[in-house]
Formats: structure tokens, C-alpha cells, sequence
């Protein structure tokens, strides 16, 4: 909840994201990106503690914050605190099929914007179809629930499978 009150609030950095998860007792790790390998997370349990390790396959801050908690999601949903476990998130894995990819999302979204509030959100209608008034609507909607406008479009990218909307991604830093 923490990661997402601060990334609604504005301003939340990867600095932040790691220090919030060092003080729930989960190590935060950063590799490289993978050449010619899609892993955005991998959340894993060590032998006393959970870790999650990110990669920057997309230098997109919204998609970190969400990889972290989604990778929260297995820890959280998952793990089984005595014996090693590890959950990869690429892009085979973020399949709709998949029951405890599925459970980990929803664990991420519920986090970021609770259901009740993206109900309201998306009941609310738009008067045209076009990508300009879709995201001028989001950011109104946004706004007016004190939400990440990135995050809120993001997540609607997602549901309603329209990625040719957007708007440009913020620089993890």
C-alpha cells in the first residue's frame, strides 16, 4: 500500500521502492536488461528471506511500480516460506490463462487502484472513441480519484486491450 499511496501522491522514485520493500524485510535487486530475453521481475525466496529482482527492459517507471507489486502478489499469494521458490515475469508469463499470473495482477491492480474505485472509473463513459478524448477523460478521472494518470492509463491498456493509446512513458530514476 505504501508503494502505491507514494505513486499516487507523485514523485515516487526506485529508491523509494527499495526501501520500502528493505524495511517488509524483501531484498530489491536491479540486473541489467537481458539481451534478446523479455524478463520484466522475478520474485524469489532465498533461504531466510524473499527477494524481488527487476530488470529496465522498459525504461517506464509505471511498468516497474507494477512489475514490484505484481512480483508482491507471489510472495504475498504463493511462496511457500520453506523451500526455495522463484516466479518469472515475461511476457509468456503475463498470459491471461496462466491462474497464478492471473492472481498476482489482480493482486497489483486491487493494490494500485482498488476494484470499487476502477468500477466507478470505468462506468463513468466517454462521449467519443477517440484516443484524444479517451485520455483526456482518464486524466480528468484520474484527478479526480487522486490517481496516477500513467498508472491509471496503463491499466486501461490492459483491460480493454487498446495498446495504441498512451502516453509517453516516465524514466525510471
Amino acid at each position: 500500500m505504501e508503494i502505491a499511496r507514494m505513486t499516487h501522491k507523485g514523485g515516487i522514485k526506485e529508491v523509494d521502492i527499495k526501501n520500502i520493500l528493505y524495511n517488509h524485510g524483501i531484498s530489491y535487486q536491479v540486473v541489467t536488461k537481458l539481451e534478446k530475453t523479455p524478463i520484466d521481475a522475478v520474485a524469489i525466496q532465498m533461504t531466510d528471506y524473499p527477494a524481488i529482482v527487476v530488470t529496465h527492459r522498459y525504461n517506464d517507471m509505471s511498468k516497474l511500480i507494477f512489475n514490484v507489486l505484481h512480483e508482491l502478489g507471489h510472495i504475498a499469494l504463493h511462496m511457500d516460506r520453506d523451500k526455495e521458490t522463484i516466479f518469472i515475469s515475461s511476457d509468456e508469463t503475463y498470459s491471461r490463462e496462466n491462474k497464478l499470473e492471473k492472481e498476482a495482477n489482480r493482486f497489483a491492480e486491487d493494490i494500485l487502484i482498488p476494484r470499487e474505485i476502477w468500477s466507478k472509473l470505468m462506468s463513468a463513459g466517454t462521449k467519443s472513441l477517440s484516443n484524444q478524448y479517451i485520455l483526456k477523460r482518464l486524466a480528468q478521472l484520474s484527478s479526480d480519484y487522486h490517481l496516477n494518470y500513467h498508472i491509471v492509463v496503463e491499466r486501461y491498456r490492459y483491460e480493454s486491450n487498446h495498446y495504441g493509446i498512451g502516453v509517453k512513458a516516465i524514466a525510471i530514476g
